[in-house]
């Protein structure tokens, strides 16, 4: 019983971090990105980032890379700092 206390106490630790990482996305996301690619990802001067074929189409990296060093020749600005 005491390991299966001590895993559950771990488990909602990490499902807390987890949940509080989700809700810093969030406010990045809206405090960094929503001005272009619009609240809920629908676009507007940026690409609508909340498109299913965008995400199922473009890697993770490259979204890293753009987020990183922006799109030289474009709007999409640096946030080295995200």
């Amino acid at each position: 019983m005491n390991t299966f206390r001590s895993f559950a106490v771990l488990f909602l630790l990490v499902l807390s971090t987890f949940t509080c990482l989700a809700d810093k996305g969030e406010q990045l996301y809206l405090d960094n990105c929503a001005i272009c690619h619009g609240r809920q990802g629908q676009g507007g001067v940026g690409i609508p980032l909340g498109l299913e074929a965008f995400l199922e189409q473009t890697p993770d990296e490259y979204i890293r890379r753009s987020i990183r060093v922006g799109r030289p020749g474009r709007i999409m600005p640096s946030f080295y700092r995200l």
